[in-house]
């Protein structure tokens, strides 16, 4: 009976590791047609056509089968495709990508407010390090040093990434909230009107982007300080404003407003690292529990935002007093709104002004 394996393309090394140790002495394996697709995306000849097959194939186990599985999935470099590696130096992740240069990434402290600390490229296509010359260095310092010393070039220096903390001009705070209001209020209706409008949150996502777009404080391109680079207010997976020690760094919000006059002055490190303090910030759930508004409630509160938004719109399950009780008592600048649609019974709606969820 062959052995049956599927690979998740999203997690090559986890998975390599995997099969390599399930590998038996004797046997067989199905290797799947998706690797034979994936190596074959980079418009390299394998060097084993074999390997290329449309179709899954079985090969017997043994030495080289292990051999060739681990060629296929571990080390594709020899195939010609891309492939990143991942390896951790005090608690911090240190990914090599290897697509045409080869380009290091070293993941900033828990507490920096950022992604990534350092971010070194190689000049030449060549392979000029692996996942092994990494374990040898005990420290990041080291490993940074010796990335030097071999020719890598640091090509984004986010060592003094300030986080850009100007606060939005009052006048248009009061009128981007009012707006804000308006909009997720008029979201709401929607949802309690026609609750299969959309299948997945990521739709009303983009519902919510379309109600916030069509606003004139919201329109227009602004500059990004003296860049000569220009962008909109709105923004999507923005950056958390702190980082959050169960997140392991900053997770993303999903929305973010800009001020006008906060963009004016960004540097573009900034703005593409998304090292600024957002005048508006917008969570929305869909379908969820009490442990995710909690989750989301948290993430709002911990950034100090200085005007957030809690959304949590519900069309299944039974209502939910601990979930309703939070949404109308937030913390003091993040305000909430809820909408419960049950399969038959009474609706349930709370707008963003009011004070309690009451029926709809």
């Amino acid at each position: 009976m062959p052995l049956v394996l599927s690979r998740d393309s999203s997690r090559d090394n986890a998975t390599a590791a995997v099969w390599t140790r399930a590998i038996p002495a004797a046997g067989t394996i199905r290797v799947p047609e998706e690797a034979g697709r994936d190596r074959g995306a980079s418009g390299h000849q394998p060097q084993d056509a074999s390997m290329m097959t449309r179709e899954p194939h079985i090969l017997p186990f043994g030495s080289h089968t292990q051999l060739a599985l681990r060629t296929l999935m571990v080390e594709p470099f020899a195939l010609g495709a891309t492939m990143d590696e991942e390896r951790l130096i005090e608690g911090r992740l240190v990914k090599i990508t290897r697509q045409k240069r080869q380009v290091v990434r070293i993941r900033a402290a828990k507490d920096a407010g950022k992604l990534w600390e350092y971010i070194f490229e190689f000049a030449t296509r060549d392979e000029h390090i692996s996942r092994s010359d990494i374990r040898q260095h005990a420290t990041v310092a080291e490993l940074v040093d010796w990335l030097r010393s071999r020719g890598a070039n640091q090509i984004e220096d986010l060592t003094d990434v300030q986080l850009l903390s100007t606060p939005p001009d009052t006048k248009w705070l009061n009128k981007a909230t009012e707006t804000v209001d308006g909009a997720i209020d008029e979201l709401i209706q929607s949802f309690l009107t026609n609750p299969h409008l959309h299948r997945v949150e990521h739709s009303l996502h983009l519902h919510l982007y379309e109600l916030l777009a069509r606003e004139e404080v919201f329109q227009g391109l602004h500059p990004i300080g003296g860049t000569g680079h220009k962008t909109q207010l709105i923004h999507k997976e923005w950056p958390e404003t702190r980082p959050r020690p169960d997140k392991g760094g900053r997770g993303n919000f999903d929305f973010a407003i800009l001020a006008p006059e906060q963009l004016a002055e960004a540097r573009l490190d900034q703005f593409t690292g998304g090292h600024i303090e957002a005048a508006i910030v917008i969570e929305i759930g869909l379908n969820y529990n009490y442990n995710h508004l909690a989750g989301d409630h948290v993430k709002l509160s911990e950034s100090a935002t200085k005007a957030g938004y809690l959304v949590d719109l519900r069309r299944i399950g039974r209502r939910d007093k601990m979930s309703e009780d939070l949404i109308c008592s937030l913390s003091d600048g993040i305000k909430g709104a809820f909408a419960y649609v049950p399969n038959g019974g009474t609706a349930v709606i709370k707008r963003v002004a009011e004070s309690k969820v009451t029926p709809y």
